[in-house]
């Protein structure tokens, strides 16, 4: 999971840097057997992708 968020937390900094905000994020992986990758990787992009849209959304009615 590390190395999923590792791939993909570019554009996210990018929006913190912007704004000059700071953010504490923690993932919690809850599952009783391994899952793929990919799987996880792209569950991760979304949480992702919804975080920085809400974050958006906050900041234009800020």
């Amino acid at each position: 999971m590390r190395e999923a968020y590792r791939q993909n937390k570019a554009s996210f900094y990018k929006l913190l840097e912007e704004q000059e905000l700071q953010v504490a994020l923690m993932f919690l992986f809850l599952h009783k057997e391994p899952l793929p990758y990919k799987i996880i990787s792209g569950k991760l992009v979304l949480s992702l992708m919804y975080i920085e849209q809400q974050m958006r959304e906050d900041l234009g009615n800020a």
